[in-house]
């Protein structure tokens, strides 16, 4: 997973979608989907694992999902731990159906990546 997301249009609200690797993520409907696979998440875990996607196997920090996830909220949003255990019960089952592995990098992130043979 090398290439950068493509832009494929914008929806008449004005929301993106864009694919990565043949991942196609829409901010409308709130749909990933990898060929057949796929369909509607949850908005909070579509923002988390569209992060990851956009990163293109490179490194995210906890801050930044945080961030990403949480940052426009008052409170700040749930504490980073609460972040790490909605990728490992949420997010990582959905990549997982897609083919794609979340690998957790001690102290520092995730990191997400093909799994080996899978994919469309």
């Amino acid at each position: 997973m090398s290439r950068a997301p493509v832009i494929l249009g914008i929806w008449p609200n004005g929301s993106p979608t864009f694919s990565a690797d043949a991942v196609v993520v829409n901010f409308a409907d709130h749909t990933i989907r990898r060929g057949s696979k796929g369909g509607y998440v949850r908005p909070g875990i579509h923002r988390l694992a569209t992060l990851l996607l956009s990163a293109q196997g490179r490194l995210v920090s906890h801050s930044s999902l945080h961030e990403w996830a949480y940052g426009e909220r008052e409170d700040g949003g749930p504490s980073d731990r609460s972040v790490r255990d909605v990728i490992y019960r949420e997010v990582r089952p959905v990549m997982s159906a897609l083919g794609l592995d979340v690998r957790a990098v001690h102290g520092r992130g995730y990191l997400l990546t093909a799994q080996s043979g899978g994919g469309d």
